[in-house]
């Protein structure tokens, strides 16, 4: 099965964290329902709320929804693959996970004109950041490494 990754680059590549198995969630698909962990829900449901106009049809592309996980030997020959979907992605989004929420207010903050008086909230950020599950996933480092452009 030759993949969407393999034709262009017009897509986007998300590097996030599975989290803990079970508490299933139901997306739609190409029209069928499919269950997927929370992390995997709650990075969908961020990325529709945070969606403009511009954005109503972008193509992602997530292992979870794009590899079948049942598969083995599916699996056995995409994994391998994942640092070329990645390179190729037009950009990879990094989602930090829900906790991450406060790190966005914490930049927000940073970038606003009068909040160069407290360094407490600029800490907050980074330890917000910081203590992510996304940090200690195998992948992440090539995930990010081999995209054209991160967004976190």
């Amino acid at each position: 099965m030759e993949s969407d990754a393999d034709q262009d680059s017009s897509y986007e590549a998300v590097s996030y964290t599975w989290g803990p198995p079970g508490g299933n969630y139901t997306i739609l698909v190409n029209c069928r329902e499919m269950a997927v962990r929370y992390n995997l829900w709650q990075l969908l449901s961020d990325l529709q709320t945070q969606a403009n106009e511009n954005q109503k049809d972008r193509r992602l592309w997530i292992d979870a929804i794009c590899i079948d996980q049942n598969a083995e030997v599916e699996k056995s020959r995409q994994i391998p693959r994942m640092g070329i979907i990645y390179r190729r992605a037009r950009r990879v989004l990094v989602w930090l996970g829900p906790e991450a929420r406060e790190a966005q207010w914490a930049m927000d903050f940073v970038d606003s004109s009068w909040a160069r008086a407290g360094m407490i909230y600029l800490i907050a950020f980074f330890r917000s950041v910081m203590s992510s599950a996304w940090w200690g996933r195998l992948w992440v480092v090539q995930e990010a490494a081999a995209a054209s452009k991160v967004v976190v």
